[in-house]
């Protein structure tokens, strides 16, 4: 049991990248100031907004001290490099700080206002946790459906981070086809560090999947071009990948061991190893 003393004393920050959320950025800025522990510190880059985006984020930079606001000047368009440029400029803005943990925050989510609290009580009960988070549930209408994923991967909307365990990965790279979420809970597992969804945790996910930057159909042949691996779209996007050459910013030994997860987890599927507990690797990038 983690007593209260010991959590008052957890320091953590936020990073966001927003673009154009001008219809949800106010819950997730409110869900965060109804938290039972407030972040040390929350950047919010707005990566080129032309909405309201900025002015509301503004408002609330104003009036509270721990959120600091970057404005990005406008792109054309959604894309991937200019998303992990904008997280890599409010890392920026945290160095020199104290704190435990980081967590990497979508701009369309809302969460519980004891959420962090829960986080980083897992965290205090597993040494070996380097990332952790709740699970995704899509708002479609009045429906509210969680996302596919393993329970050793987490989206990458609510991830949490063990500073140690970021610090060793190092800062978020930019991949052609996107993927820098998933790139960053591989890279901790094949660093020895335990990835895991707090399924109890429940989030609110209230852009509609798919909408960020195309269909999820588009996004499953991208994860395949970045990962090399998966479903039928994904494995269309290997070979397109392969077809033209190209190379994973993430390098060799990294792809390696991503093949080497997804042979373990067809290995456990098969017939005659019934008896073994399914291998869980992680999910394909749903964007």
């Amino acid at each position: 049991m983690i007593s209260e003393q010991t959590m008052n004393t957890v320091k953590y920050v936020l990073i966001t990248a927003a673009k154009n959320e001008e219809l949800y950025i106010e819950k997730t800025i409110l869900s965060i100031l109804n938290q039972t522990i407030i972040p040390e510190k929350w950047v919010i880059v707005s990566d080129g907004s032309t909405d309201r985006t900025n002015n509301i984020v503004e408002q609330y930079c104003n009036k509270y001290i721990f959120i600091d606001f970057i404005a990005l000047s406008p792109n054309k368009e959604r894309n991937f490099g200019s998303k992990v440029n904008a997280l890599n400029k409010a890392l920026k803005k945290l160095e020199g700080m104290e704190f435990d943990f980081i967590g990497n925050l979508d701009a369309d989510v809302t969460l519980d206002k004891s959420y962090y609290e829960k986080v980083f009580r897992k965290f205090q009960s597993n040494p070996k946790l380097g990332i952790a988070g709740g699970i995704i549930l899509d708002c479609v209408g009045e429906k509210e459906l969680p996302q596919n994923i393993s329970l050793n991967s987490v989206a990458g909307a609510i991830q949490v981070f063990r500073k140690e365990c970021f610090d060793k990965i190092g800062n978020y790279i930019p991949f052609k086809y996107g993927g820098e979420d998933a790139y960053m809970e591989i890279m901790a597992r094949m660093l020895g560090w335990d990835v895991q969804t707090l399924a109890e945790l429940k989030v609110l996910h209230h852009r509609p999947t798919g909408t960020g930057m195309g269909s999820l159909s588009k996004a499953n042949l991208r994860s395949g071009k970045m990962f090399y691996t998966g479903s039928i779209l994904n494995i269309l996007g290997y070979f397109s990948a392969f077809i033209k050459k190209e190379k994973c910013p993430a390098g060799d030994a990294f792809i390696n061991f991503v093949r080497s997860e997804q042979r373990e987890r067809l290995r456990s599927l098969l017939p005659f190893n019934k008896k073994k507990p399914v291998i869980k690797t992680s999910r394909m990038i749903k964007i």
